[in-house]
């Protein structure tokens, strides 16, 4: 055990993802981390990925925290026109971003002002967002494995101070917000929303947070007119996503005890076989059967 207390914290983001308990002697496992700990990566990708983690300064992240501030409050979101970054201009934006500012580009905040707009005129959202927390760092402890896990909320908030409930929201952009398997369903699965959600859960019921905790996705529509959607993933897949999440924390709790990151296998004895995907084989097929026809 360190002197880092389990908690919820207000934190900069760059201290989230530094790691405050590498400060302690030991790290902690987050859910987008745990992602490069299953297949198809392996342990040495995650370690890899932890040890030489890049400036978050992307466009697309920006775009990103732009959005998230200007929903949640925090950073102050900065236009900063549409002139290349050249010369005294690229001076003056780096002076503002090292003082704690978001800054994008004219059609960016534009893009972004839009968004958020749009989602504070939805009166779902609009009660949710009434009173919270934006950004918070929860660290917790895991009971089954003894590991550090991790998680940065975009917002709690209990909008019923009558009862022990918690809402966790995500805000997420999408180019729908349908609530379909074939629709937002997809994009769900396809960025691991599902598991996020579970790995919030498990950290506020480790902690206690509230009785009733629930974790709910705040969907903002990329395209005009930005229709807005607030919905649940049903209860049925988190409990699969947390099956999912356990096994990673095991490996990561494996790894770590062991000091060992392995790879894929190096055994001639037991050399992999690659599978084709399920389609293949009728592909090939059909490849054969209209070569008949010439």
């Amino acid at each position: 055990m360190t002197d880092f207390q389990p908690g919820v914290y207000t934190m900069p983001e760059a201290a989230y993802f530094a790691d405050p308990l590498r400060g302690f002697g030991t790290e902690s496992l987050s859910r987008s981390g745990a992602t490069f700990l299953l297949p198809p990566y392996t342990p040495a990708h995650f370690r890899f990925a932890q040890d030489h983690q890049h400036s978050r300064q992307s466009d697309a992240l920006m775009e990103g925290k732009a959005l998230h501030s200007l929903v949640f409050g925090g950073q102050p979101v900065i236009d900063i026109g549409t002139d290349a970054l050249r010369g005294a201009h690229a001076t003056e934006v780096r002076a503002l971003r090292d003082e704690g500012n978001i800054c994008v580009k004219s059609p960016v905040y534009a893009t972004v002002k839009e968004l958020a707009d749009a989602v504070h005129a939805d009166p779902i959202a609009d009660i949710i967002l009434a009173d919270g927390q934006p950004e918070q760092s929860v660290f917790a402890v895991d009971p089954d494995t003894g590991v550090w896990i991790r998680g940065r909320f975009d917002w709690m908030c209990r909008p019923d101070p009558a009862s022990d409930t918690l809402l966790i929201v995500d805000l997420k952009s999408s180019l729908t917000a349908y609530p379909s398997a074939d629709a937002f369903g997809k994009q769900v699965f396809t960025y691991g929303y599902h598991r996020q959600g579970a790995w919030y859960l498990r950290l506020a019921r480790i902690l206690g947070l509230a009785q009733d905790i629930r974790f709910l996705l705040l969907v903002v529509e990329k395209n005009s007119p930005h229709l807005v959607n607030v919905m649940e993933i049903p209860l049925i897949d988190l409990k699969r996503a947390d099956r999912v999440n356990a096994a990673a924390m095991r490996l990561f709790a494996r790894c770590l005890d062991a000091g060992e990151w392995p790879g894929y296998s190096k055994d001639l004895a037991v050399m992999p076989t690659v599978p084709l995907p399920s389609w293949a084989e009728l592909r090939d097929e059909n490849l054969v059967n209209e070569s008949e026809e010439f």
